[in-house]
């Protein structure tokens, strides 16, 4: 009996001391962990939601496009798009930085084609396109081609999508070639 009680008095608690480090040690890897964890799923909804914006930009290109081909005669371009098309030099490079006014601007996905807008469902916004002109090369070098027009009409399409959220915007643009007879 004796012998058992000096073992209790020698005991300081150095192994619950260790125990204790151990387990916050343990703590705080589990919490970082889990940050790092929550972290990488919030970089995966971001690039998901960056690639509903590209798709939906994508989608305002091809209803562009389709809306072109199904023109039967050439509109004539202008500074206010009056015929859904603008002339040269109007828009400039503001589409790509983002400053350019879309909504009042561009045409919104369908408004040509019969594609329906609810097709952007999840969403925040459907796409949103603009047409310029920006070229044409006439079949032949003679003055006649050049008074009917004939020729292949250069136009250049610019579509802003959304993503999910407001904040996910993607801007895709195409250079689209089209003859009018």
């Amino acid at each position: 009996m004796r012998h058992c009680k000096a073992t209790i008095k020698r005991q300081r608690g150095a192994v619950l001391i260790m125990a204790l480090l151990l387990v916050m040690v343990l703590t705080i890897l589990g919490v970082s962990a889990m940050q790092g964890g929550v972290m990488e799923e919030r970089m995966a909804g971001n690039a998901h939601d960056h690639h509903m914006a590209f798709q939906s930009a994508e989608s305002g290109l091809r209803d562009a496009t389709a809306w072109i081909d199904t023109l039967t005669a050439r509109p004539k371009p202008d500074a206010t798009a009056t015929g859904g098309i603008y002339e040269i030099g109007v828009l400039g490079d503001d589409l790509l930085d983002y400053t350019f006014d879309w909504v009042t601007m561009g045409r919104t996905y369908g408004s040509g084609t019969g594609n329906h807008p609810s097709d952007f469902s999840y969403h925040s916004a459907a796409p949103i396109y603009v047409v310029e002109e920006t070229d044409f090369v006439r079949d032949m070098v003679d003055t006649e081609s050049t008074a009917l027009g004939t020729g292949v009409y250069y136009y250049t399409v610019s579509s802003i999508g959304y993503g999910g959220s407001t904040t996910s915007e993607a801007v895709a643009r195409t250079v689209w070639e089209r003859r009018f007879n």
